[in-house]
């Protein structure tokens, strides 16, 4: 799930309620926006707030430079810290942009691992393009399927040429 969020400030209580069903939910999980809260200040009440509701939730938070014009980390992307729904996320990036907004674009990778099928499917079938086309015509001419007296449905009629 990829999820964007609003500024939980204030509202700490429903953000605990919103995060506890994205927990519930299974598979790979994004949450990203702006949260509105100086993440940089580690001695802020609201920030310490926050990283207490993401350790209760076992997320990780990977934006580490500004994403404000005046500065300040306001934008995060956050995803789950562990191996079987964890992502891999890399290259957090937060650029300025031409745009009205007082903030800054964030972009990041990510990857997600195909996984493959517990178990192989084995198939066989004929190589089309080996078939020497003109041989294939001769044995259709030569069957029965052209003689009506012989067949009486295709199957019976293909007999002789398997």
């Amino acid at each position: 799930a990829v999820v964007s969020t609003q500024s939980p400030v204030g509202t700490f209580f429903f953000f605990g309620e919103y995060l506890e069903s994205l927990n519930n939910l299974p598979g790979k999980l994004i949450i990203a926006g702006d949260f509105n809260i100086h993440v940089e200040n580690a001695t802020d009440p609201d920030t310490l707030k926050l990283f207490s509701l993401f350790q209760s939730y076992n997320l990780v938070q990977h934006v580490s430079q500004s994403t404000h014009i005046a500065g300040g980390t306001l934008d995060l992307v956050l995803s789950r810290n562990n191996l079987l729904d964890g992502l891999d996320i890399s290259n957090v990036q937060s650029t300025k942009t031409f745009t009205t907004s007082d903030h800054y674009f964030v972009s990041f990778s990510c990857s997600f691992p195909h996984q493959r099928g517990l178990c192989k499917v084995r198939k066989t079938g004929r190589n089309i393009k080996k078939i020497d086309i003109e041989a294939f015509k001769t044995d259709l001419l030569h069957s029965d399927i052209n003689n009506p007296e012989k067949s009486t449905d295709c199957d019976s009629a293909l007999i002789p040429l398997l």
